[in-house]
């Protein structure tokens, strides 16, 4: 940042601001080239503190999570019961397990005519490998009922995507994408992609109909009915109704 009008972060070396001019002038001048590299010498080395504070925070996650996973691992067998993970990696492993997934797969063919995935965009590798294997018949030709007309439907928006803590990853859609197309092409079955160019929820008639409620001055009144009595301009049955269950 030297000799530049960019504004200095605040965690930057406080480079001839150390004190008050009034005590720099008085007590710090003859020391001020030797206190401003002593603070680039502490800026440069503040991300090797906060790499080290956060490597000794993650070991003690690491140990507390070795411990911890063990013993809710051992309470959910000895329960039976299954957390989100298990749901989908348990389904995912009756899938490719070489023992028993022919047959799973071959169950399932017959019924299984049309799959729906929404919030795809959320949708997580794992997720995406189970998607693939319930679906390989309907561009494979040669299924249990080939004469079925079959589709996959899938709904998404990248932009959407909230998910990626619990393993959703963007690009993993752009690559089933491809994939999808590549297989329903070979099977003489082309995918159709559509895009929606205008949102419905944020349509003229919605956003009138939300700004007149909120325009509503005994929206900003406090009232026994609460911030909902706004709406009872438009709809006079619901006050009646909620009054009436009041009592």
């Amino acid at each position: 940042y030297k000799n530049s009008s960019t504004k200095r972060p605040e965690y930057s070396a406080k480079i001839n601001s150390l004190a008050s001019k009034s005590v720099q002038d008085e007590f710090l001048n003859s020391h001020m080239k030797d206190l401003n590299k002593l603070a680039e010498r502490i800026e440069v080395f503040r991300q090797t503190r906060i790499a080290y504070e956060a490597s000794e925070k993650i070991c003690a996650l690491y140990d507390f999570s070795r411990v911890f996973l063990n013993h809710y691992t051992n309470e959910k067998l000895l329960r039976g019961w299954l957390d989100f993970d298990d749901l989908i990696l348990k389904a995912q492993n009756l899938l490719v397990d070489p023992s028993i997934a022919a047959w799973v797969l071959y169950r399932l063919d017959g019924g299984i005519d049309h799959i729906l995935i929404d919030e795809a965009q959320d949708t997580s590798p794992t997720q995406w490998k189970i998607i693939e294997k319930l679906s390989q018949e309907f561009y494979a030709g040669e299924g249990s009922r080939d004469k079925t007309n079959r589709t996959l439907f899938v709904v998404g928006d990248k932009k959407q995507s909230i998910y990626s803590f619990q393993g959703a990853d963007t690009s993993e859609l752009n690559r089933i994408q491809k994939e999808f197309k590549k297989r329903f092409e070979e099977a003489a079955k082309p995918l159709k992609e559509l895009s929606l160019q205008y949102s419905f929820r944020s349509s003229p008639t919605i956003l009138k109909f939300v700004d007149k409620i909120l325009d509503k001055p005994e929206v900003k009144q406090p009232n026994e009915l609460g911030a909902r009595r706004g709406i009872f301009h438009f709809f006079p049955n619901y006050r009646a109704e909620l009054i009436s269950g009041q009592q």
